[in-house]
């Protein structure tokens, strides 16, 4: 399960070099930037932890996969006017990723940013008018929102037949807590991450969050 964990993490680096080359199709030199990101994205400290666990490393590094095979598929369809069994095909690799791991939700809207900054890299954003720019937003809520729903229509629907755990449960802190307490939780979080006071201990995390704002920018305004 390690080899075939570490295998995929590899494969893993050559989707998301894929999927954000394909937001360049000019090639204006942006190609290095997808493939900084894909690297940057495996190499960090924090895929450590669950690369660690043996019993489940492989579905989180599939789930990420699925992430990444979603943001191609909806992109295709929206960009490049592929064909509705894409953004269908796109939904169901969504639901998948969510349901192997709910940390996925970010990952898969992390993905489609960087598919829009290396659009702006490559000029297309700015080709686009304020409607159309419009449009592209409202089809990558309304796909995701329909992730979303067919995530918790599965999860529903196998809760029927599968007895659900206090584990897997305890995690989720959405519908039981007050959200001042969430966003508490989540600023906390967010600072200890930057701070390198988090269990990665990954003190660079602020440096080079900063640095990649800086980077995008300076992209999007070429």
């Amino acid at each position: 399960a390690n080899f075939l964990a570490v295998l995929a993490l590899g494969f893993l680096v050559l989707v998301w070099n894929y999927v954000l080359t394909l937001a360049n199709p000019q090639g204006r030199g942006e190609k290095k930037a997808a493939l900084l990101f894909a690297l940057l994205f495996v190499s960090f400290p924090s895929s450590a932890q669950y690369m660690n666990f043996t019993t489940y490393n492989l579905e989180v590094t599939l789930g990420q996969l699925f992430a990444a095979l979603a943001v191609y598929l909806i992109s295709q369809w929206i960009y490049n006017k592929a064909p509705r069994i894409y953004a269908v095909y796109g939904i169901l690799f969504m639901a998948g990723a969510f349901s192997i791991y709910q940390a996925m939700f970010t990952l898969y809207l992390v993905g489609c940013c960087a598919y829009l900054v290396v659009q702006g890299a490559a000029g297309e954003a700015g080709k686009a008018g304020a409607a159309k720019r419009s449009l592209v937003v409202a089809k990558y809520a309304g796909t995701f929102s329909c992730g979303v729903i067919l995530y918790y229509l599965l999860h529903k629907f196998s809760n029927l037949y599968v007895q659900q755990v206090s584990y897997l449960d305890s995690f989720v802190g959405w519908g039981k807590v007050g959200l001042p307490l969430i966003a508490d939780r989540l600023v906390l979080y967010a600072y200890d991450l930057l701070s390198g006071n988090s269990v990665y201990r990954g003190e660079f995390y602020g440096v080079s969050v900063v640095l990649g704002l800086l980077a995008a920018c300076l992209l999007w305004r070429r």
